[in-house]
């Protein structure tokens, strides 16, 4: 094994492992920090809470959310325990505050998602460093994936509003689950400055989407009678919603960063 090998696995060691977690600085707040230019979905922005989560758990840190914008997180997930922060200046006593700002890349192929992993935790190791600081850790974290589902129902609890809404949905107990992601393709969701289709385009893909479910649905594909087809797309949904065998989710749509 070379010197850089040798390096990297300490590098590694140290950051992940952190066989001296022990004295990591306890007083301090970690807050995953949401404001009006964060671009992220609300997908990533769970990811990131999540994520950074198990990482104060691993290394015995405070941790909060702060997500006013364009909605507050709690409105639709009700905290399990006090993680919520209503004013960037009430949470503590504590006057210095730091931001640290870690962005995804790896879907853009520039890094492998192991890699990233890595340097994300270096990241945070090596920012995450002082007594009685507030950290506001912005960004898209993706640590620990494997954890997420546990580490959902450690933070997170459905408020009334969603509970009926599920109830309203009338699922059964087993069912599949197909996601279909357009962006703006098909010309009703705002999106950044991605792609829209022509008209025909948009009826091209929206047949081929929905012939292809229907393919893989009389193949056997999926394990249940039921289908929860869900979109970015309403005007998707409502093309595909007369399937006897599909439930969707009506409503309007909006992307977290771009309305």
């Amino acid at each position: 094994m070379n010197l850089s090998a040798i390096k990297n696995r300490i590098i590694y060691f140290l950051c992940v492992i952190n066989p001296f977690s022990f004295l990591i600085k306890s007083h301090s707040y970690v807050i995953a920090y949401f404001d009006d230019l964060t671009p992220s979905g609300i997908a990533d922005r769970l990811r990131h809470c999540l994520s950074l989560y198990i990482y104060c758990k691993k290394f015995n840190l405070r941790f909060k959310i702060f997500h006013k914008t364009p909605f507050a997180l709690e409105e639709i997930l009700t905290p399990v325990f006090d993680w919520s922060m209503n004013e960037l200046n009430g949470s503590s006593p504590i006057r210095h505050k730091i931001k640290i700002y870690i962005w995804s890349k790896y879907k853009s192929g520039d890094i492998s998602k192991n890699a990233e992993t890595k340097l994300q935790y270096r990241q945070l190791r090596t920012s995450i460093t002082r007594k009685n600081v507030e950290y506001y850790v912005a960004g898209n974290l993706h640590l620990e994936e494997r954890y997420w589902c546990e580490a959902f129902d450690e933070l997170f609890a459905p408020n009334s509003f969603i509970k009926k809404s599920l109830e309203a949905l009338d699922l059964p107990y087993s069912y599949d689950a197909v996601t279909l992601r357009f962006q703006q393709l098909l010309g009703d969701f705002k999106e950044g400055q991605f792609e829209i289709l022509t008209a025909s385009e948009q009826e091209d893909l929206m047949n081929k989407s929905r012939n292809k479910i229907i393919q893989l649905y009389e193949a056997g594909y999926f394990s249940n009678q039921t289908i929860l087809v869900t979109s970015d797309s309403l005007k998707f949904l409502n093309a595909i919603k007369s399937l006897s065998f599909v439930k969707i989710i009506n409503g309007e749509m909006a992307h977290p960063g771009y309305s």
